[in-house]
């Protein structure tokens, strides 16, 4: 389609290959400015919902370049308002902070995520400063640059100006002990998000045996310990033991809990020398049961990221090492490795400068900005292609070539654990890589089209989803399961509700055994054909999201910290 940006005579053509996302107000696009600089294109469905002109001039005080507010306003080609322009930004949902797996492949530290909410609270201080109230600041509502410090406040057409009242806001982050929305309501909705990336848990989550019995739905259950001052600080309040409850600074601690379970509303911490009355705090830990045979079997100097046989080999990658056949080799959280055919010699790949650095084979340095291995196979994205390497070994040298190339949506895809997410014009389909027929399936899923999807992993038939269903207010996340039969032609799926974000964790054993970890508390073993009533779930408090699954054979294990362990049932 055709826009044209008011104020101008520039007109801009918005095509298929510039398509981002569809969502229930409109659809976003992608495309370079007249500098060359990227922008969004958000163009509303219904023209009538687009933010009032009046509005938007209101936004403009804000200054910050960390705020993506809307530039330009877009007109059709009847001079009717349709949509605005922003800023693109690059950078990861700040809901995935919240998850420890992602934060040690990452090599995320503590200190990033001090600097990172500092980094908020100076930026919400700046929206107040102009008279203006965020409102929704929920999980969804930022995003975080590369360098996992500087966040991007979105979705700032919803923002309470002088003259627009804001009606909506996500129960996640809501403070229900005040009507109407203030700074204070901001700076509780601040602490929310705050607590949640430095513990991992919501601070009104947790298990509380009045609150847990007395309301079945999770949303009253949270609103009314909010009402109650009942939060993760509370002495009868337990949570899961992978809770970084030590991560959090003296003067941010003290500081929440004066406001989750004192029910007091103050301002943040201005620095880490501030000084806030201090409170007892007692953290019950849940302790396991007899359901598992958990052995240790390996151990390391740093935090384990995967352990994989690859081609025979068994293959570890730690923060600082990749460790195979009493060897290792220095790499950071960019650097995957395949082996040679014949020889096992290793080959590392890392993205350099948008292209693809291999330690093996010369003269091959095709663009790249993303790559992926599955089965000792590996893959690169550039733009709008997915491609498929090979390594042949000859005279003693190793050399790559591509094996094949497919085409997927260059602003509208995303790379996953062996899955690519396709968003066609807000319909889903996933691209699946089948290494051993150098194939690749792509199909719809109607039944993701209403998600946002924060991770995905596919393995041996198995397809897993983490996501969240689109639209305001909804505050619960979902994992979808869906298996396939062996011509990728028919799949089932079921849905389980997940009260947290977390990444997808789950392994498929060499005999056709999934073994998946939904949530805290809940293990799930079943087979990887379709249509078969094979579901097992075992309840156990052991089991937890920060037990990373992985598997060597038939054998089940899964990493925690610096070790590795095998797991079994009794």
């Amino acid at each position: 389609m055709r826009v044209y940006i008011r104020g101008n005579v520039t007109s801009v053509d918005l095509t298929q290959s510039d398509f981002v996302a569809r969502g229930g107000e409109g659809t976003i696009y992608r495309k370079a400015g007249g500098r060359g600089n990227l922008l969004a294109y958000k163009i509303f469905h219904n023209s009538n919902e687009v933010p009032p002109e009046a509005k938007i001039d209101e936004l403009s005080v804000l200054d910050k370049p960390n705020i993506i507010r809307p530039i330009d306003l877009l007109l059709d080609n009847h001079k009717k308002i349709v949509g605005f322009n922003t800023k693109w930004v690059n950078g990861i949902p700040l809901c995935r902070m919240f998850v420890t797996s992602f934060r040690k492949r990452e090599n995320i530290k503590n200190d990033h995520i001090i600097e990172l909410i500092d980094n908020i609270k100076d930026t919400i201080q700046h929206i107040h400063s102009k008279n203006i109230i965020m409102v929704d600041g929920n999980e969804m509502n930022y995003i975080v640059g590369k360098d996992f410090t500087t966040p991007y406040f979105i979705d700032t057409t919803c923002y309470q100006t002088p003259s627009f009242p804001a009606t909506v806001i996500m129960p996640s982050i809501q403070d229900f002990t005040r009507k109407g929305f203030d700074e204070m309501t901001d700076w509780f909705s601040f602490a929310v998000i705050a607590c949640w990336m430095f513990t991992g848990v919501h601070p009104f989550k947790g298990k509380h045996d009045f609150y847990d019995k007395r309301f079945d739905d999770i949303s009253d259950r949270m609103k009314y310990r909010v009402l109650g001052n009942v939060s993760i600080f509370n002495k009868d309040v337990r949570v899961a033991r992978n809770a970084r409850m030590r991560s959090i600074p003296n003067h941010y601690k003290q500081w929440f809990i004066r406001m989750f379970e004192k029910g007091e509303r103050l301002y943040p911490p201005m620095t880490s020398g501030m000084v806030i009355v201090s409170v007892p705090v007692s953290v019950k830990v849940v302790t396991g049961t007899n359901n598992f045979l958990i052995d240790e079997c390996m151990k390391f100097d740093n935090d384990v990221i995967w352990f994989s046989n690859i081609n025979g080999v068994n293959t570890t990658k730690t923060t600082e090492y990749i460790r195979f056949k009493k060897r290792k080799i220095k790499s950071d959280s960019g650097t995957s490795i395949i082996m040679s055919p014949n020889t096992n010699t290793p080959i590392i790949a890392k993205i350099e400068g948008d292209f693809l650095e291999l330690s093996e084979g010369e003269n091959f340095r095709p663009q790249a900005t993303e790559i992926m291995v599955i089965e000792n196979t590996l893959y690169y994205r550039y733009r709008e292609k997915l491609v498929e390497m090979s390594m042949t070994e000859r005279f003693g040298k190793i050399i790559p070539s591509v094996s094949r190339i497919w085409n997927i949506m260059p602003n509208s895809s995303e790379i996953f654990a062996g899955v690519v997410i396709e968003n066609m014009m807000g319909k889903i389909h996933v691209t699946m890589p089948i290494p051993k027929s150098s194939s690749c399936i792509t199909m719809a899923i109607p039944e993701l089209d209403k998600y946002k999807i924060y991770d995905a992993k596919h393995s041996k038939g198995i397809l897993v989803v983490h996501a969240k269903k689109k639209g305001r207010g909804q505050s619960l996340y979902h994992m979808l399961v869906f298996r396939f039969n062996k011509k990728y032609s028919e799949y089932d799926f079921r849905t389980i509700k997940c009260h947290e974000l977390g990444e997808v964790n789950f392994t498929v054993l060499d005999n056709g055994i999934g073994i998946h970890i939904p949530k805290n508390g809940l293990l799930e073993v079943f087979g990887n054909r379709p249509f078969v009533n094979d579901v097992q779930g075992i309840k156990d408090s052991v089991i937890s999201r920060d037990m990373k699954l992985c598997k060597d054979g038939v054998k089940a294990m899964f990493i925690k910290d610096k070790k590795i362990y095998t797991i079994k049932m009794k």
